[in-house]
């Protein structure tokens, strides 16, 4: 599996008003991360129709949930267990654009993470 560090992907940034986001593209392989506390990273994928999917997480120092979201918006899978590994696993009806949301929210402290993409 490719291991890349996923500052290298940033497309850009966007100031929102309590964090700053950024929003990438990542290829299917591993990311390594850091997330600061009270803050969201969105990412963007494609995943193919019919082929299972699935998007693994380990937080080192919070707990960081994911959320994943088809190109219409519609929520398709969520992972917000207590503890510090998350994963979503679905089968998509079409080939399409996929955003994943990696979310840091009410935690005091920031984390590093892996995300892997299949």
């Amino acid at each position: 599996m490719k291991k890349t560090t996923i500052g290298a992907i940033i497309l850009s940034l966007t100031l929102a008003t309590t964090n700053i986001a950024s929003a990438a593209s990542a290829d299917k392989g591993c990311y390594d991360g850091y997330i600061g506390a009270n803050d969201q990273l969105y990412y963007t994928t494609v995943f193919e129709g019919e082929e299972r999917a699935k998007v693994d997480m380990v937080a080192y120092q919070s707990d960081v949930d994911i959320y994943i979201y088809d190109e219409n918006g519609n929520e398709v899978c969520k992972s917000t267990s207590n503890g510090s590994v998350e994963w979503c696993y679905w089968t998509p009806r079409w080939t399409g654009s996929f955003e994943i949301r990696v979310e840091n929210l009410r935690k005091r402290n920031g984390s590093d993470f892996e995300l892997c993409l299949n």
